[in-house]
């Protein structure tokens, strides 16, 4: 039995991982999940041809017809195909290879957008930060020791570390081109004249305080982003992991990042990091 306050909940392919925080420790809890689409169409033959399609066999391990209420001005419910899928990160390509399958509209897809960790948190009625006694048996049980709608409410201790990483340049906007100088960790300061030291030295320190929140002023426009291309010149990419997850680095971004106009202003959306079983 653990009793403690849910503190990170994510989606590793074909399982749901779930950290548990008392007042001195963190627990793991790993199980196997994956979330669901569900697809519904007005004509039934063509919802009879999808359920037998063998475009679904890479993505779906369990396929079968469901009851739901398609929309707030429905009083009935209707048949549709519930779709579980093999592996949580395949949500989207399903519903665009389902789409892509007639013309526009014939098929409505319905949880595509919802984040499967949150489907996982509707199903089972939990919250971020609740407090939980759970015991582990052949099913997971969790019995509620806080309430959603306390305004004053008790949190964990949370320990906590502020990282920052300054190139060495002159121009006044530096780029990832740029040498690291120096990384500083709370009131420590990493300095060396080799960049891969510097990096890996400042992994061991992140790993060996081990923080469940870590503080950064630009994390995810210029440290992360900015330590994973220099970790990445430097062939230690595979080393960069500040997480509590073995083996899941920080990941040097593929895309770039985004700017939007709103409000008569210019807003930039840099890309966030996946930390695991921590937050930044």
């Amino acid at each position: 039995m653990i009793t403690g306050w849910l503190f990170d909940i994510y989606c590793l392919d074909d399982k749901i991982v779930l950290w548990i925080k008392d007042e001195s420790r963190l627990y793991k809890i790993e199980k196997q999940w994956t979330p669901s689409l569900y697809v519904a169409s007005n004509s039934p033959s063509k919802l009879k041809r999808l359920e037998n399609h063998p475009l679904l066999n890479p993505f779906v391990k369990n396929c079968k017809k469901t009851n739901k209420i398609q929309s707030v001005f429905d009083t009935d419910e209707s048949s549709v195909l519930q779709l579980t899928l093999k592996n949580s990160k395949d949500i989207l390509k399903l519903a665009k290879s389902i789409e892509k399958l007639d013309t526009f509209g014939v098929y409505k897809l319905y949880n595509v957008d919802v984040p499967p960790e949150q489907t996982y948190l509707y199903e089972n009625d939990l919250y971020p930060l609740g407090k939980y006694q759970i015991k582990k048996d052949d099913k997971i049980k969790w019995d509620e020791l806080s309430d959603i709608a306390d305004t004053n409410y008790v949190l964990p201790i949370l320990r906590k570390t502020i990282l920052k990483v300054y190139p060495k340049t002159n121009k006044p906007i530096p780029n990832f081109s740029d040498a690291i100088e120096k990384i500083q960790i709370d009131d420590i300061i990493i300095k060396s004249k080799s960049e891969q030291e510097m990096i890996l030295t400042c992994v061991e320190y992140i790993q060996n305080l081990d923080p469940d929140i870590l503080i950064t002023y630009s994390g995810d426009s210029w440290d992360f982003p900015y330590l994973a291309e220099r970790a990445f010149r430097n062939k230690i990419l595979d080393k960069l992991v500040f997480g509590r997850e073995d083996n899941r680095p920080i990941l040097r971004s593929k895309r770039k990042v985004t700017s939007y106009f709103a409000y008569g202003q210019v807003h930039f959306k840099p890309l966030q990091p996946n930390f695991w079983a921590e937050f930044t």
